[in-house]
């Protein structure tokens, strides 16, 4: 089964399309059936408040990973008219249609974590993450989040882009990687960088990259970033080559990353790490071109305070071509831990 699944909801029938995919995903990583069936009830209010209060949206269900424990990320997507109240809405017996309005109250409370953005006019997105079992040790008070989207051209059966973090203590380091065109061949090609990358990544990213393209020369090539960010020293690495778009958001402005034309496993291309400063408030951003490059985040007050999937799902719905590949990867620290829930703001 996909570990990625994409629903479309715009009519009743397809809320219980979701609920069953989530059903068989939460399966397949292990849930016991109580927690199935908790999700299953997650997904299908996620699905009804689309369709009744949004004029529909989209369900994107995600298979997670963290310290060998299974988990399960449900992001809920709309262009509808947005959240007036947003603290009214999370009460029970609040509507705004009529209805019992315990939808949007009973997800928030019985999600282990829950985040929300929402502008009036523009739409809401939601989060919510679970988890096969329960927590046995405690993770490091600084711990990176990670939010990914990443879905194929339309109608192609793989994606041609890849990512894949690494993280330690004191050290994170990603690779996006976009094999060029679309199809079988390109998704071997951004495959293989990400193997290679998984085994270099005690490596700067300029190494890797070399590694990288070294190994791609039989292949049809790639674009692609590697960021390392070291937690003590404050700074943060980058080599890249190809049009993956990197940027560093803070409360003070966007500062883009630069990467260098060519192609990874092509006809010599200049391969060049850089260094730039990091702060435990930045939020790092890596998107290849299925999605517009020109977003900026001055239109969304607040987003880079909400969960990296919030973030990448904002991005996502906003600024998806949906005529290429695409793959959104949003980064950022968090200080305790990623298991409570987050509040909405």
């Amino acid at each position: 089964m996909k570990d990625v699944i994409r629903i479309s909801v715009e009519e009743p029938s397809q809320v219980g399309e979701a609920r069953r995919l989530a059903i068989a995903l939460s399966r397949a990583l292990q849930f016991q059936e109580v927690d199935v069936g908790k999700i299953a009830l997650q997904i299908t209010e996620l699905g009804t408040n689309l369709v009744k209060h949004a004029q529909g949206g989209e369900i994107i269900l995600r298979s997670l990973d963290c310290l060998e424990i299974h988990g399960l990320e449900a992001l809920a997507l709309d262009r509808g008219p947005g959240i007036h109240d947003l603290l009214l809405s999370l009460q029970d017996g609040y509507s705004t249609r009529g209805s019992l309005g315990i939808g949007l109250g009973a997800v928030y409370r019985n999600s282990p974590l829950f985040d929300l953005y929402t502008q009036e006019g523009k739409g809401t997105v939601i989060c919510t993450r679970f988890w096969a079992k329960e927590q046995k040790a405690p993770l490091p008070p600084r711990h990176f989040e990670v939010g990914a989207i990443q879905f194929p051209k339309e109608e192609e059966e793989v994606c041609g882009d890849s990512w894949a973090v690494h993280q330690t203590p004191e050290q994170f380091i990603c690779i996006v990687a976009d094999g060029l065109g679309h199809g079988e061949a390109a998704a071997e090609a951004a495959t293989c960088a990400v193997n290679l990358f998984r085994d270099a990544v005690t490596l700067p990213p300029a190494a890797i990259l070399e590694r990288i393209h070294n190994g791609l020369r039989s292949s049809r090539g790639a674009a692609v970033a590697i960021v390392s960010i070291e937690r003590s020293a404050k700074i943060l690495k980058f080599a890249g080559v190809g049009n993956i778009f990197c940027r560093i958001a803070s409360p003070t402005g966007v500062r883009s990353l630069l990467s260098h034309n060519g192609i990874v496993g092509g006809v010599n291309p200049k391969i060049q790490e850089y260094t730039y400063p990091w702060n435990e408030s930045d939020v790092l951003l890596l998107n290849t071109d299925g999605l517009k490059s020109q977003f900026t985040l001055e239109e969304y007050p607040g987003l880079l305070q909400h969960h990296p999937s919030t973030i990448a799902g904002v991005i996502f719905r906003d600024y998806n071509r949906n005529s290429d590949d695409s793959t959104i990867l949003v980064v950022k620290e968090r200080k305790g831990s990623l298991w409570q829930s987050s509040i909405p703001s």
